[in-house]
Protein backbone atom coordinates (compact mmCIF):
# COMPACT_ATOMS: atom_id res chain seq x y z
CA UNK A 1 0.00 0.00 0.00
CA UNK A 2 2.46 2.12 0.96
CA UNK A 3 4.54 1.44 -2.32
CA UNK A 4 1.49 2.10 -4.63
CA UNK A 5 0.73 5.97 -2.58
CA UNK A 6 4.55 6.42 -3.01
CA UNK A 7 4.34 5.77 -6.84
CA UNK A 8 1.58 7.83 -7.32
CA UNK A 9 2.70 11.04 -5.22
CA UNK A 10 6.38 11.61 -7.22
CA UNK A 11 6.75 14.68 -5.03
CA UNK A 12 9.45 14.48 -2.83
CA UNK A 13 9.71 14.74 1.37
CA UNK A 14 10.19 18.51 1.43
CA UNK A 15 7.65 19.59 -0.24
CA UNK A 16 4.82 17.77 2.55
CA UNK A 17 6.59 19.22 4.99
CA UNK A 18 6.21 22.83 3.39
CA UNK A 19 2.29 21.84 2.79
CA UNK A 20 1.70 20.68 6.43
CA UNK A 21 3.47 24.11 7.57
CA UNK A 22 1.13 26.01 5.18
CA UNK A 23 -1.72 24.21 6.41
CA UNK A 24 -0.41 25.09 10.26
CA UNK A 25 -0.31 28.56 9.53
CA UNK A 26 -2.98 29.02 8.02
CA UNK A 27 -5.42 27.60 11.46
CA UNK A 28 -2.97 29.91 13.01
CA UNK A 29 -4.42 33.00 11.02
CA UNK A 30 -7.87 31.79 11.20
CA UNK A 31 -8.02 31.28 14.85
CA UNK A 32 -6.09 34.88 15.60
CA UNK A 33 -9.12 36.49 13.23
CA UNK A 34 -11.79 34.74 15.30
CA UNK A 35 -9.96 35.85 18.61
CA UNK A 36 -9.75 39.48 16.72
CA UNK A 37 -13.31 39.34 16.23
CA UNK A 38 -14.29 38.21 19.35
CA UNK A 39 -12.25 40.84 20.84
CA UNK A 40 -13.71 43.67 18.66
CA UNK A 41 -17.08 42.72 19.57
CA UNK A 42 -16.47 42.89 23.03
CA UNK A 43 -15.02 46.32 22.40
CA UNK A 44 -18.12 47.31 20.98
CA UNK A 45 -20.27 45.75 23.56
CA UNK A 46 -17.91 47.97 26.18
CA UNK A 47 -18.42 51.35 24.42
CA UNK A 48 -22.01 50.79 23.90
CA UNK A 49 -22.52 50.06 27.30
CA UNK A 50 -20.43 52.84 28.50
CA UNK A 51 -21.74 55.00 25.79
CA UNK A 52 -25.72 54.19 27.35
CA UNK A 53 -24.35 54.61 30.92
CA UNK A 54 -23.07 58.49 29.61
CA UNK A 55 -26.23 59.37 28.16
CA UNK A 56 -28.11 57.80 31.50
CA UNK A 57 -25.77 59.85 33.38
CA UNK A 58 -26.19 63.20 31.54
CA UNK A 59 -30.09 62.45 31.69
CA UNK A 60 -30.22 62.14 35.37
CA UNK A 61 -27.44 65.32 35.30
CA UNK A 62 -30.49 67.26 33.29
CA UNK A 63 -33.28 66.23 35.63
CA UNK A 64 -31.67 66.50 38.92
CA UNK A 65 -29.58 69.48 38.33
CA UNK A 66 -31.75 71.41 35.96
CA UNK A 67 -28.24 73.53 35.10
CA UNK A 68 -28.13 74.19 31.72
CA UNK A 69 -24.94 75.51 30.53
CA UNK A 70 -26.02 78.17 29.03
CA UNK A 71 -28.10 79.47 31.87
CA UNK A 72 -26.65 82.20 34.13
CA UNK A 73 -26.78 82.88 37.67
CA UNK A 74 -28.58 86.34 37.08
CA UNK A 75 -30.84 84.27 34.66
CA UNK A 76 -31.89 81.61 37.22
CA UNK A 77 -32.04 84.47 40.17
CA UNK A 78 -34.29 86.40 37.86
CA UNK A 79 -36.49 83.79 37.42
CA UNK A 80 -36.84 82.74 40.88
CA UNK A 81 -37.62 86.10 41.93
CA UNK A 82 -40.38 85.50 39.42
CA UNK A 83 -41.72 82.75 40.98
CA UNK A 84 -41.70 84.08 44.71
CA UNK A 85 -43.95 87.52 43.31
CA UNK A 86 -46.30 84.63 42.05
CA UNK A 87 -46.34 83.02 45.00
CA UNK A 88 -46.59 86.21 47.10
CA UNK A 89 -50.04 86.73 44.76
CA UNK A 90 -51.57 83.34 45.29
CA UNK A 91 -50.87 83.89 49.10
CA UNK A 92 -53.02 86.89 49.06
CA UNK A 93 -55.51 85.67 47.15
CA UNK A 94 -55.49 82.27 49.15
CA UNK A 95 -55.79 84.81 52.33
CA UNK A 96 -58.60 86.59 50.87
CA UNK A 97 -60.11 83.94 50.32
CA UNK A 98 -60.03 82.03 53.42
CA UNK A 99 -61.08 85.50 54.79
CA UNK A 100 -64.54 85.00 52.53
CA UNK A 101 -64.45 81.48 53.50
CA UNK A 102 -64.41 82.60 57.73
CA UNK A 103 -67.08 84.76 56.65
CA UNK A 104 -69.67 82.93 55.02
CA UNK A 105 -69.24 80.15 57.61
CA UNK A 106 -69.98 82.77 60.32
CA UNK A 107 -72.77 83.49 58.31
CA UNK A 108 -73.77 79.56 57.74
CA UNK A 109 -73.78 79.43 61.73
CA UNK A 110 -76.37 82.43 61.78
CA UNK A 111 -78.41 80.46 59.80
CA UNK A 112 -78.39 77.34 62.10
CA UNK A 113 -79.00 79.52 65.25
CA UNK A 114 -82.19 80.90 63.04
CA UNK A 115 -83.20 78.13 61.61
CA UNK A 116 -83.34 76.15 64.70
CA UNK A 117 -85.24 79.00 66.50
CA UNK A 118 -87.74 78.93 63.94
CA UNK A 119 -88.43 75.51 64.00
CA UNK A 120 -88.41 76.34 68.08
CA UNK A 121 -91.25 78.58 67.42
CA UNK A 122 -93.08 76.66 64.73
CA UNK A 123 -93.41 73.94 67.03
CA UNK A 124 -94.49 76.50 69.42
CA UNK A 125 -97.19 77.93 67.27
CA UNK A 126 -98.29 74.21 66.38
CA UNK A 127 -98.78 73.07 70.37
CA UNK A 128 -100.60 76.37 70.43
CA UNK A 129 -102.69 76.17 67.56
CA UNK A 130 -103.74 72.34 68.71
CA UNK A 131 -104.77 73.92 72.02
CA UNK A 132 -106.80 76.33 70.62
CA UNK A 133 -108.59 73.82 67.66
CA UNK A 134 -109.52 71.62 70.79
CA UNK A 135 -110.80 74.15 72.76
CA UNK A 136 -112.87 75.50 69.88
CA UNK A 137 -114.05 71.58 69.34
CA UNK A 138 -115.01 71.65 73.07
CA UNK A 139 -116.51 75.48 72.57
CA UNK A 140 -118.78 73.98 69.91
CA UNK A 141 -120.14 70.82 71.70
CA UNK A 142 -121.01 73.10 74.32
CA UNK A 143 -123.04 75.29 72.14
CA UNK A 144 -124.45 72.09 70.18
CA UNK A 145 -125.81 71.14 74.08
CA UNK A 146 -127.17 74.88 74.60
CA UNK A 147 -129.37 74.81 71.59
CA UNK A 148 -130.47 71.48 72.22
CA UNK A 149 -132.26 72.56 75.54
CA UNK A 150 -133.14 75.71 74.44
CA UNK A 151 -134.98 73.73 71.49
CA UNK A 152 -136.52 71.18 74.51
CA UNK A 153 -137.46 74.53 76.54
CA UNK A 154 -138.78 75.90 73.73
CA UNK A 155 -141.30 72.30 73.13
CA UNK A 156 -141.79 72.46 76.83
CA UNK A 157 -143.73 76.42 76.58
CA UNK A 158 -145.21 75.06 73.45
CA UNK A 159 -146.79 72.26 75.43
CA UNK A 160 -147.95 74.62 78.56
CA UNK A 161 -149.45 77.16 76.28
CA UNK A 162 -151.66 74.56 74.49
CA UNK A 163 -152.38 73.60 77.88
CA UNK A 164 -153.78 76.93 78.82
CA UNK A 165 -155.37 77.11 75.67
CA UNK A 166 -157.37 73.96 76.84
CA UNK A 167 -158.09 75.41 80.23
CA UNK A 168 -159.70 78.92 78.99
CA UNK A 169 -161.84 77.11 76.24
CA UNK A 170 -163.28 74.70 79.33
CA UNK A 171 -163.85 78.35 80.87
CA UNK A 172 -165.88 79.24 78.21
CA UNK A 173 -167.88 76.30 77.66
CA UNK A 174 -171.85 76.65 77.87
CA UNK A 175 -173.70 75.86 80.71
CA UNK A 176 -175.38 72.92 79.45
CA UNK A 177 -172.50 70.94 79.07
CA UNK A 178 -171.60 70.98 82.65
CA UNK A 179 -168.78 73.04 84.30
CA UNK A 180 -165.48 71.71 86.39
CA UNK A 181 -164.79 72.79 90.06
CA UNK A 182 -163.95 76.10 89.74
CA UNK A 183 -161.09 76.05 92.60
CA UNK A 184 -159.54 72.85 90.61
CA UNK A 185 -159.34 75.16 87.70
CA UNK A 186 -157.55 78.03 89.20
CA UNK A 187 -154.98 75.43 90.42
CA UNK A 188 -154.02 73.97 86.89
CA UNK A 189 -154.03 77.50 86.08
CA UNK A 190 -151.46 78.24 88.87
CA UNK A 191 -149.27 75.25 88.24
CA UNK A 192 -149.44 75.89 84.44
CA UNK A 193 -147.88 80.02 84.60
CA UNK A 194 -145.58 78.34 87.56
CA UNK A 195 -144.22 75.94 84.91
CA UNK A 196 -144.28 78.45 81.90
CA UNK A 197 -142.38 80.95 84.09
CA UNK A 198 -139.69 78.93 85.38
CA UNK A 199 -139.45 77.71 81.50
CA UNK A 200 -139.35 80.68 80.29
CA UNK A 201 -136.52 81.67 83.02
CA UNK A 202 -134.58 78.41 81.88
CA UNK A 203 -134.93 79.18 78.14
CA UNK A 204 -133.35 82.68 79.32
CA UNK A 205 -130.55 81.95 80.89
CA UNK A 206 -130.09 79.35 78.09
CA UNK A 207 -129.79 82.12 75.92
CA UNK A 208 -127.33 84.36 77.59
CA UNK A 209 -125.32 81.90 77.63
CA UNK A 210 -125.66 81.37 73.76
CA UNK A 211 -124.80 84.70 73.27
CA UNK A 212 -121.42 84.31 75.52
CA UNK A 213 -120.39 80.86 74.11
CA UNK A 214 -120.81 82.47 70.63
CA UNK A 215 -118.24 85.39 71.74
CA UNK A 216 -116.12 82.95 72.78
CA UNK A 217 -116.27 80.53 69.79
CA UNK A 218 -115.77 83.48 67.68
CA UNK A 219 -112.55 84.92 69.65
CA UNK A 220 -111.50 80.70 69.33
CA UNK A 221 -111.79 81.31 65.31
CA UNK A 222 -109.89 84.52 65.14
CA UNK A 223 -106.69 83.32 67.44
CA UNK A 224 -106.86 79.97 65.19
CA UNK A 225 -107.00 81.88 62.30
CA UNK A 226 -104.11 84.04 64.02
CA UNK A 227 -102.16 81.31 64.36
CA UNK A 228 -102.46 79.47 60.82
CA UNK A 229 -101.20 83.16 59.54
CA UNK A 230 -98.08 82.92 62.09
CA UNK A 231 -97.44 79.30 61.35
CA UNK A 232 -97.34 79.95 57.99
CA UNK A 233 -95.24 82.92 58.45
CA UNK A 234 -92.87 81.38 60.05
CA UNK A 235 -92.88 78.42 56.97
CA UNK A 236 -91.90 80.91 54.60
CA UNK A 237 -89.04 82.33 56.94
CA UNK A 238 -87.67 78.82 57.22
CA UNK A 239 -87.75 78.17 53.33
CA UNK A 240 -86.12 81.54 53.15
CA UNK A 241 -83.27 80.78 56.04
CA UNK A 242 -83.08 76.90 54.34
CA UNK A 243 -82.64 78.46 50.48
CA UNK A 244 -79.98 81.33 52.17
CA UNK A 245 -77.92 78.37 53.81
CA UNK A 246 -78.10 75.87 50.73
CA UNK A 247 -76.37 79.05 48.75
CA UNK A 248 -74.17 79.56 52.02
CA UNK A 249 -73.19 75.86 51.52
CA UNK A 250 -72.67 75.96 47.90
CA UNK A 251 -70.69 78.85 48.34
CA UNK A 252 -68.42 77.34 50.67
CA UNK A 253 -67.66 74.65 48.30
CA UNK A 254 -66.85 76.84 45.68
CA UNK A 255 -64.20 78.07 48.09
CA UNK A 256 -63.14 75.03 49.46
CA UNK A 257 -62.58 74.09 45.35
CA UNK A 258 -60.69 77.62 44.87
CA UNK A 259 -58.71 77.42 47.64
CA UNK A 260 -57.37 73.52 47.31
CA UNK A 261 -56.49 74.27 43.43
CA UNK A 262 -54.48 77.59 44.78
CA UNK A 263 -53.43 75.02 47.57
CA UNK A 264 -52.08 72.91 44.65
CA UNK A 265 -50.92 75.62 42.44
CA UNK A 266 -49.36 77.38 45.93
CA UNK A 267 -47.18 74.31 46.47
CA UNK A 268 -45.95 73.58 42.67
CA UNK A 269 -44.81 76.98 42.94
CA UNK A 270 -42.92 76.01 46.48
CA UNK A 271 -41.60 73.03 45.03
CA UNK A 272 -40.60 74.94 42.33
CA UNK A 273 -39.20 78.18 44.30
CA UNK A 274 -37.18 75.32 46.04
CA UNK A 275 -35.77 73.58 42.77
CA UNK A 276 -34.89 77.22 41.70
CA UNK A 277 -33.12 77.92 45.02
CA UNK A 278 -31.04 74.97 44.78
CA UNK A 279 -30.19 75.25 41.01
CA UNK A 280 -28.90 78.66 41.87
CA UNK A 281 -26.69 77.16 44.83
CA UNK A 282 -25.24 74.61 42.18
CA UNK A 283 -24.61 77.30 39.59
CA UNK A 284 -22.77 79.04 41.94
CA UNK A 285 -20.63 76.42 43.29
CA UNK A 286 -20.23 75.05 39.67
CA UNK A 287 -17.03 76.06 39.58
CA UNK A 288 -15.82 75.21 42.84
CA UNK A 289 -16.63 71.23 42.70
CA UNK A 290 -17.04 68.55 39.90
CA UNK A 291 -20.47 67.96 39.56
CA UNK A 292 -21.77 65.54 41.84
CA UNK A 293 -25.33 63.74 41.42
CA UNK A 294 -27.65 65.06 44.26
CA UNK A 295 -28.39 61.92 46.63
CA UNK A 296 -32.12 61.40 46.58
CA UNK A 297 -33.69 61.01 50.04
CA UNK A 298 -35.95 58.07 50.13
CA UNK A 299 -39.04 58.89 51.64
CA UNK A 300 -39.72 56.89 55.19
CA UNK A 301 -42.90 54.55 54.85
CA UNK A 302 -46.19 56.60 55.80
CA UNK A 303 -47.37 56.04 59.36
CA UNK A 304 -50.65 57.10 60.67
CA UNK A 305 -50.51 60.42 61.91
CA UNK A 306 -53.91 60.40 64.44
CA UNK A 307 -53.03 59.20 67.86
CA UNK A 308 -54.52 55.33 67.81
CA UNK A 309 -58.37 55.37 69.54
CA UNK A 310 -58.60 55.13 73.59
CA UNK A 311 -59.38 52.14 74.85
CA UNK A 312 -62.52 51.04 76.36
CA UNK A 313 -62.72 52.03 80.26
CA UNK A 314 -62.93 48.91 81.98
CA UNK A 315 -64.47 50.47 84.95
CA UNK A 316 -67.39 51.23 82.87
CA UNK A 317 -70.88 50.99 85.03
CA UNK A 318 -73.22 52.91 83.19
CA UNK A 319 -76.34 51.43 81.61
CA UNK A 320 -77.11 52.33 78.33
CA UNK A 321 -81.01 52.70 77.25
CA UNK A 322 -80.65 52.30 73.85
CA UNK A 323 -79.16 54.07 70.80
CA UNK A 324 -79.73 57.89 70.69
CA UNK A 325 -81.56 58.13 67.51
CA UNK A 326 -83.50 55.69 64.97
CA UNK A 327 -80.82 55.46 61.96
CA UNK A 328 -78.04 53.53 60.34
CA UNK A 329 -74.70 53.97 61.64
CA UNK A 330 -72.27 55.88 58.63
CA UNK A 331 -69.15 55.60 60.53
CA UNK A 332 -68.16 53.72 63.88
CA UNK A 333 -65.77 54.57 66.92
CA UNK A 334 -62.12 54.18 65.46
CA UNK A 335 -63.15 53.95 61.55
CA UNK A 336 -60.51 56.12 60.06
CA UNK A 337 -61.86 59.00 58.59
CA UNK A 338 -62.85 58.50 54.81
CA UNK A 339 -62.65 62.04 53.80
CA UNK A 340 -58.84 63.25 54.93
CA UNK A 341 -56.63 60.56 56.27
CA UNK A 342 -54.45 63.21 57.70
CA UNK A 343 -57.90 63.61 60.17
CA UNK A 344 -57.26 60.65 62.08
CA UNK A 345 -59.93 58.33 63.15
CA UNK A 346 -63.61 58.99 64.50
CA UNK A 347 -63.85 59.46 68.09
CA UNK A 348 -67.22 58.45 68.20
CA UNK A 349 -70.18 56.71 66.39
CA UNK A 350 -72.11 58.79 63.31
CA UNK A 351 -75.88 57.94 62.76
CA UNK A 352 -77.27 58.80 59.36
CA UNK A 353 -81.16 59.63 59.11
CA UNK A 354 -83.43 60.27 56.70
CA UNK A 355 -86.06 62.47 57.78
CA UNK A 356 -86.62 64.26 61.05
CA UNK A 357 -85.98 62.39 64.10
CA UNK A 358 -86.21 62.33 68.18
CA UNK A 359 -83.10 62.42 69.99
CA UNK A 360 -82.98 60.68 73.72
CA UNK A 361 -81.10 60.67 76.21
CA UNK A 362 -79.06 57.17 76.51
CA UNK A 363 -78.50 57.87 80.74
CA UNK A 364 -80.06 60.37 83.03
CA UNK A 365 -78.03 63.55 83.91
CA UNK A 366 -77.71 66.99 83.18
CA UNK A 367 -77.64 68.78 80.21
CA UNK A 368 -74.27 71.46 81.19
CA UNK A 369 -73.89 72.19 77.35
CA UNK A 370 -76.09 73.85 74.50
CA UNK A 371 -74.83 75.95 72.41
CA UNK A 372 -73.65 75.93 68.69
CA UNK A 373 -70.06 74.34 68.52
CA UNK A 374 -67.72 75.19 65.57
CA UNK A 375 -67.68 71.41 63.90
CA UNK A 376 -70.52 70.00 65.69
CA UNK A 377 -73.14 72.39 65.07
CA UNK A 378 -75.91 72.34 67.35
CA UNK A 379 -74.22 70.80 70.11
CA UNK A 380 -75.38 69.14 73.54
CA UNK A 381 -73.87 67.90 76.20
CA UNK A 382 -75.45 65.87 79.61
CA UNK A 383 -73.06 64.81 82.27
CA UNK A 384 -73.94 61.20 83.62
CA UNK A 385 -71.94 61.46 86.91
CA UNK A 386 -68.07 59.72 87.73
CA UNK A 387 -66.42 61.80 84.94
CA UNK A 388 -68.47 60.90 82.57
CA UNK A 389 -70.46 62.34 79.22
CA UNK A 390 -72.27 61.53 76.21
CA UNK A 391 -72.20 63.80 73.46
CA UNK A 392 -75.05 64.63 71.04
CA UNK A 393 -73.70 67.30 67.86
CA UNK A 394 -75.27 68.36 64.26
CA UNK A 395 -79.00 68.83 65.96
CA UNK A 396 -81.46 70.71 63.93
CA UNK A 397 -83.50 71.40 67.32
CA UNK A 398 -82.45 71.46 70.82
CA UNK A 399 -85.21 70.79 73.28
CA UNK A 400 -83.33 71.03 76.42
CA UNK A 401 -81.34 73.91 78.36
CA UNK A 402 -78.27 74.42 80.42
CA UNK A 403 -78.77 72.87 83.36
CA UNK A 404 -82.12 70.56 82.61
CA UNK A 405 -82.31 67.26 84.26
CA UNK A 406 -83.55 64.53 81.86
CA UNK A 407 -83.90 61.15 82.51
CA UNK A 408 -83.33 58.17 80.03
CA UNK A 409 -85.02 58.01 76.76
CA UNK A 410 -86.21 61.51 77.23
CA UNK A 411 -86.17 63.48 74.32
CA UNK A 412 -83.69 65.92 74.31
CA UNK A 413 -83.38 67.72 70.69
CA UNK A 414 -84.25 66.63 66.89
CA UNK A 415 -81.91 65.76 64.12
CA UNK A 416 -82.89 65.58 60.58
CA UNK A 417 -85.51 68.20 58.56
CA UNK A 418 -88.35 67.87 55.83
CA UNK A 419 -86.22 70.18 53.60
CA UNK A 420 -82.84 67.64 53.75
CA UNK A 421 -82.72 64.14 51.95
CA UNK A 422 -79.96 62.70 54.59
CA UNK A 423 -78.88 64.49 57.89
CA UNK A 424 -76.64 62.99 60.77
CA UNK A 425 -76.24 62.81 64.47
CA UNK A 426 -72.75 62.91 65.79
CA UNK A 427 -72.41 60.73 69.41
CA UNK A 428 -70.01 60.40 71.92
CA UNK A 429 -68.98 58.75 75.43
CA UNK A 430 -66.37 60.82 77.07
CA UNK A 431 -64.59 59.54 80.51
CA UNK A 432 -62.83 61.96 82.25
CA UNK A 433 -62.35 64.22 79.59
CA UNK A 434 -61.15 61.54 77.23
CA UNK A 435 -63.13 59.80 74.17
CA UNK A 436 -63.80 55.84 74.99
CA UNK A 437 -65.75 53.28 72.69
CA UNK A 438 -69.26 53.07 72.87
CA UNK A 439 -70.07 49.91 70.38
CA UNK A 440 -70.31 47.79 72.92
CA UNK A 441 -72.14 49.87 75.69
CA UNK A 442 -74.68 51.00 72.56
CA UNK A 443 -74.71 47.03 71.73
CA UNK A 444 -74.25 48.23 68.26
Amino acid sequence: MTTGFAAQSPEPASSSSQKKAKTVKKAVQKNSAVKKKTTAKKTTAKKQTATKRSSQQKTTKKRTSSAPKNVSVSQVSQQRSNTQQRIEKLQASMAEAQTNRTNIQAELQKSEKEIGKVRQNLQNLQKERRVVERDLRNQLRQKQKIEDAMAQERKILSEIDKQRLEQISLQDAPDWLGKSDPHQKARAEALLELLRERSATSYKKLEEQQKQLEKVVYASRVSGEKLRNNVSSERQQQQKLVSERRERQRTVVRLEKDLAMKATTLKKLEQDEKRLASLVTKLQNQKKTAYRPPVVKKGTTEKAAAASAPKTQSGLVLVSSGIPVLGKVAASYGQKRAADKNMGNWKGVVFSVNEEQPVKAVRAGKVVFADYLKGYGNLLVIDHGRGYFTVYGNNSSMEKDIGDLVEAGEIISHVGSKESDLSVLYFELRHNGKPINPNKWLKL
